[in-house]
């Protein structure tokens, strides 16, 4: 379970999940949680297992402090190296071009990263000269021939083109894009291209996640977006937060548009305000391929007052699912999700399950798709305050709560809360939490290493509400221990260094066969 951890890193091993309504970053069912140590990061996490790996890179840091040594630094990476840059405002004057251009034979550059040293992305501004301008740099990263590149936790802003760009001509591979604040591009923020005489080098396993994309006003044109993605390949799309995509003129192309034969993009748990389109699969046209095939779009917001176009649209796409979102258009446009087009091979465009809106789900242009579940009629006062971006249902939202059937393509909701709370699922993004409730999380599994000192047992909380933590292995017996009781959170964060043997009857994690079960409960 634990890689082996060199130097002073003492090995640990961590269990952590969410309490509603906290939001963090999510892959898919997974999220991420960087370690204090040097040169030591939290792998991926499924929420399911709970169970993380800490890995070591062996790669030098390099610590940049100009934007000369910044160009220096990627110019010259090569694998495994982590680039660090201090906290400043640095104007570009050239593209951050990353690994090679791709060849038969080449091989990419993998296991670099780009990041704020100090992890605070408002401290480390990355600039060009402006959307309007187009003096180079017109691209402020350029990402080619690699594997593993992470760009995470700065600012960029102000190009003519594009903010970053994963060229997938270049057979790109687990790009991560994460927690970076993108501002102001000429063109599409995050731009993913691809060859389409050579289909078969395109971006493949990405993932852009926790990023927040907007502009300062409106967009100079119709031809921007903050993520455009030809070709992709086995992509998630997570926790994003898009704002202003509007132009006063022209209707702008969607906040996150995925097309050009993508396969199996997930889209989930993103933020979009005030953006005249939100989310499309597929390109608003007849193709002789398949826009989109496979896939999931769930547990969205699309909230909006200006005028625009639809919040979800399916375009000549292939079995999408389209689960649990939370579309409000507030009288903008006639229909606030969409399929249309009917794909090559004739099947569905893909099912429409337990989706919230204020308008109707359009079919269009002959296209088919199996809908359940979904209200096409919600009001504001189900929200807690739309206005504040707070979609929690209220306990108005009779028609909704525990209406649904649980899907198993979607275990939790918006914010990470298991569903269901309560005897069924809630249809749309978010899950209604009672005020005054009281509540058992699932069984946490544990597969026990003798060579553990402790387990730090950290989760995501409320403060002002009281947690009790429960463990249960065969050392313990079938009933569950509380290894904590009553614990009132102070803070966002709450964590247990659980190291057993402390009078409570419960053994050292080292004496433990295992597997070890944890349960989490809370009350106000």
């Amino acid at each position: 379970m634990l890689d082996s951890v060199q130097g002073n890193i003492s090995a640990a091993l961590l269990i952590a999940f969410f309490v509603p309504p906290a939001k963090f970053l999510y892959n898919n069912m997974e999220f991420y949680m960087p370690m204090k140590k040097k040169n030591c990061f939290l792998a991926y996490v499924q929420l399911s297992s709970i169970l993380f790996a800490c890995s070591i890179l062996n790669a030098g840091e390099i610590v940049v402090t100009t934007s000369a040594e910044l160009a220096s630094a990627v110019n010259n990476a090569v694998n495994n190296t982590d680039i660090l840059i201090a906290d400043g405002t640095y104007l570009m004057t050239s593209v951050l071009v990353i690994g090679p251009e791709w060849s038969p034979t080449g091989t990419p550059l993998s296991n670099v990263s780009i990041r704020s040293q100090s992890g605070n992305r408002a401290a480390v501004v990355l600039h060009g000269p402006g959307m309007t301008n187009g003096s180079t740099p017109r691209i402020l990263i350029l990402i080619r021939h690699t594997a593993d590149i992470t760009i995470e936790g700065l600012t960029l802003r102000d190009v003519r083109d594009h903010l970053i760009q994963v060229q997938g001509e270049q057979n790109p591979i687990r790009t991560t894009i994460r927690n970076v604040h993108l501002v102001d591009a000429g063109d599409q923020f995050i731009k993913v291209s691809l060859d389409f005489d050579h289909p078969e080098r395109h971006a493949r396993d990405g993932i852009i996640q926790g990023c927040l994309m907007e502009y300062s006003g409106t967009a100079p044109d119709f031809y921007t977006g903050a993520i455009d993605a030809h070709g992709i390949e086995g992509w998630v799309i997570s926790a994003n937060t898009c704002r202003n995509f509007v132009h006063p003129a022209q209707l702008v192309d969607p906040a996150i548009l995925v097309w050009s034969g993508s396969i199996g993009t997930i889209v989930e748990k993103n933020l979009l305000i005030e953006c005249e389109r939100g989310i499309m699969f597929g390109e608003g046209a007849v193709h002789t391929s398949d826009q989109h095939i496979g896939g999931i779009i769930r547990n969205n917001i699309v909230y909006r007052t200006v005028s625009g176009d639809t919040g979800i649209s399916l375009n000549q796409t292939r079995n999408v699912g389209v689960y649990h979102n939370t579309v409000l258009l507030n009288g903008t446009f006639p229909w606030a999700i969409e399929y249309r087009f009917q794909s090559v091979t004739g099947e569905p465009s893909g099912t429409l399950s337990y989706n919230l809106t204020d308008n109707p789900i359009a079919a269009r242009d002959n296209a088919e798709a199996q809908t359940t579940g979904n209200i096409a009629n919600a009001l504001s006062t189900w929200f807690a305050d739309p206005s504040q971006a707070d979609f929690h249902l209220t306990s108005t939202a009779l028609p909704a709560i525990d209406a649904a059937v649980t899907l198993p393509d979607v275990p939790d909701d918006y914010d990470g809360t298991p569903r269901p709370v309560n005897s069924a699922p809630d249809i749309g993004a978010q899950e209604f939490v009672d005020p005054d409730f009281s509540h058992d999380f699932f069984d946490l599994s544990l597969v026990n290493e003798t060579s553990v000192s402790g387990v730090l047992l950290a989760w995501y909380s409320i403060p002002g509400i009281r947690y009790t933590l429960w463990v249960q292995s065969p050392l313990t017996g079938e009933t569950y221990l509380p290894l904590i009781s009553g614990y009132a959170a102070t803070d966002a964060v709450s964590a247990l260094l659980d190291q057993g043997n402390a009078g409570n009857g419960i053994p050292h994690p080292s004496d433990d066969p295992g597997p070890r079960l944890y349960k989490l409960s809370f009350s106000n």
